[in-house]
């Protein structure tokens, strides 16, 4: 691709990007308010980074927030390990997925990312000094991706995904998104359907790989803090504990109502209600108390005997629940959303019910499905009766379908992990 074609989508977006940040910028001052956004650590976001990068060879690592820098943990870990006179870097769009990204220790450095400006990465590529940058999933930022073409940088994208929003989308703009995208070296992405999208904004095919995706190659190890919890919390094991993880606020309004129904199953059934964000507890709390429906909040003076539904308001503790549940159930996926991590229940040995909205992991609800570890509901009345089902049943072995439908998906890490190497010693 000429430099004429490069640059005329670049200055266009340059444009469009400045006149955004101008209105958006006191937008992030209101919301957030002083130190919580760009305001804190903002000498990073300017690509001021606490020492240069030059005594060793760099690999620069990219990923949004939480869930990318989860995503990508093994493969970081394997990367470093395999790679050691390389310095791994890693840098987070988000306050959150930075400190995710330093409690895991997954990275020799970890920073937030400069902003899209061409000052800005002017400093942080001379700072750090990548030999390459691994972009994951949908971070396409326009500046970053062509400033480093200009300096001969290979850009690869990892664990990649284009969602059908984001492609109608793009498609849209594609006159702009062709000359960014085939910016990448290379495309390593998760499904044929998002190689099928990614030749469609007009990428070059030969330069697409579906590798597979490497949540897939995740393993939760819970069964020390799962003892503990059902120690604390006094299940016994004759007690059948559902799950309802990362319910969404829109949600709450479905599922409150049926929680009645579910305690009627058996007189051991206790339920845990985790939502995705702690923001809607009041609005959770206030259905609960409008049903007349007595909660206890994990955080609480919890009864340990007598309590049948608990309201999860703790962070970092889903995983270790799913793994003492007896049925679990992913929101996200009772309304228009996309759903939420289907594999995480899976792969600590759970059966997992979803709702009809899951295009965000279809591929894990399809397999799920087929190896008989995953029921898809298409109303949230429905639940009851297939969570009675389950616990009439093999509970335990459809747990275990669950665990190896999403292991048959596994191997995205290591196949990732080849086509970097090759790329980094040719």
């Amino acid at each position: 691709m000429n430099a004429i074609s490069m640059n005329r989508p670049r200055k266009i977006y340059e444009l469009l990007y400045q006149w955004l940040m101008l209105l958006i910028y006191p937008l992030f001052w209101i919301a957030y308010g002083i130190g919580q956004f760009f305001l804190k650590d903002l000498n990073e976001r300017f690509g001021f980074y606490s020492k240069n990068h030059h005594e060793m060879k760099t690999i620069w690592i990219h990923a949004a927030s939480v869930g990318e820098v989860n995503a990508i943990r093994l493969f970081c870990q394997h990367l470093k390990k395999k790679n050691s006179s390389f310095e791994i870097i890693l840098t987070t769009t988000t306050n959150s997925g930075k400190a995710f990204a330093q409690k895991l220790k997954i990275a020799d450095h970890v920073f937030l990312a400069p902003l899209d400006f061409e000052q800005c990465l002017k400093r942080s590529f001379g700072a750090l000094n990548p030999s390459m940058i691994l972009i994951v999933e949908t971070e396409f930022w326009p500046n970053w991706l062509m400033y480093a073409r200009e300096k001969s940088i290979p850009v690869i994208l990892i664990n990649g995904r284009i969602s059908e929003k984001k492609f109608k989308s793009y498609y849209r703009f594609r006159f702009l998104f062709e000359s960014l995208l085939n910016s990448f070296e290379k495309c390593l992405v998760q499904t044929s359907e998002d190689q099928n999208r990614l030749s469609h904004l007009g990428v070059i095919s030969s330069n697409i790989y579906v590798v597979g995706q490497m949540k897939y190659d995740l393993e939760f190890r819970e069964s020390e803090l799962e003892n503990q919890f059902k120690l604390e919390m006094g299940i016994q094991s004759s007690d059948h504990l559902i799950t309802l993880g990362s319910i969404r606020e829109e949600e709450i309004e479905l599922i409150v109502p049926i929680l009645p129904t579910m305690l009627d199953i058996s007189s051991n059934i206790r339920i845990v209600l985790a939502p995705r964000h702690l923001s809607c507890l009041d609005e959770l709390i206030l259905r609960l108390k409008k049903m007349d429906l007595k909660f206890h909040l994990r955080t609480g003076n919890v009864n340990r005997e007598n309590w049948r539904i608990l309201i999860l308001n703790t962070l970092g503790e889903l995983s270790k629940i799913y793994a003492c549940s007896c049925v679990c159930f992913v929101g996200g996926t009772l309304v228009p959303i996309g759903g939420h991590n289907l594999m995480e229940p899976a792969l600590v040995e759970k059966p997992v019910c979803f709702g009809p909205f899951i295009s965000n992991f279809k591929e894990a609800a399809d397999i799920l499905q087929k190896y008989g570890g995953g029921f898809q509901i298409q109303t949230i009345g429905e639940l009851p009766q297939v969570i009675s089902q389950i616990l009439k049943s093999d509970f335990a072995q459809i747990g275990k379908q669950a665990k190896n439908a999403i292991q048959s998906l596994s191997g995205a890490t290591e196949k990732t992990l080849k086509i970097i190497e090759d790329s980094l010693f040719v």
